[in-house]
């Protein structure tokens, strides 16, 4: 009985100690895996959110430019139309 029982779970042993080896190695290759893969997506937002910043200082900049021009041409619409008032003011002095 035992020449045939023992090997018999010894075989049973075996197999399950491969079994378990086998699953040991494959949640150490997933976990490696998930760890690469946590890196890659943090890479992946970090690059998107200096895409992003860049993207917002540029537009800062050129809203910037723009406003700085339209105050520019604002100005100089004002001090033009100055000008004429007084122009007009001046000429109905004399007038008067």
């Amino acid at each position: 009985m035992t020449k045939v029982a023992l090997p018999r779970i010894a075989e049973i042993l075996d197999k399950r100690d491969r079994t378990v080896n086998d699953n040991i190695k494959e949640a150490e290759k997933l976990k490696k895996d998930a760890e690469e893969a946590a890196v890659k997506y943090a890479k992946i937002i970090d690059d998107a959110q200096i895409n992003a910043d860049n993207i917002l200082k540029e537009t800062t900049k050129q809203i910037t430019r723009e406003i700085k021009e339209k105050n520019e041409v604002f100005l100089e619409d004002l001090k033009k139309k100055e000008r004429e008032s007084e122009k007009r003011i001046e000429k109905a002095r004399g007038e008067a």
